[in-house]
């Protein structure tokens, strides 16, 4: 099983704090780099790696989110993340 990368990061939305990442497109762990989408386990919302934020995580242009709703990866991943919290109650 692949390890995550280790991060130290915090949701811009939630504040909810992580200490670890997995690329979705990767066989092997790789350390995000800026510009790389995250998403929060916690609330679910997206946002961009950038180590020149607090926190390294911020708030996606209205241009990252464009080209992020065109990736189809990504939205799969918020699509089954959103049908786990259904089933889980947690939605």
């Amino acid at each position: 099983m692949l390890e995550p990368a280790k991060v130290k990061s915090v949701c811009p939305f939630c504040r909810k704090k992580c200490d670890c990442a997995s690329v979705m497109s990767q066989d092997e762990p790789v350390q995000p780099k800026n510009g790389d989408v995250s998403i929060c386990i916690g609330c679910g919302c997206i946002s961009i790696f950038d180590d020149t934020t607090t926190g390294d995580l911020r708030v996606p242009t209205i241009k990252e989110l464009g080209d992020i709703t065109n990736d189809t990866l990504v939205m799969s991943v918020l699509s089954a993340i959103e049908t786990t919290k259904r089933k889980l109650g947690n939605a």
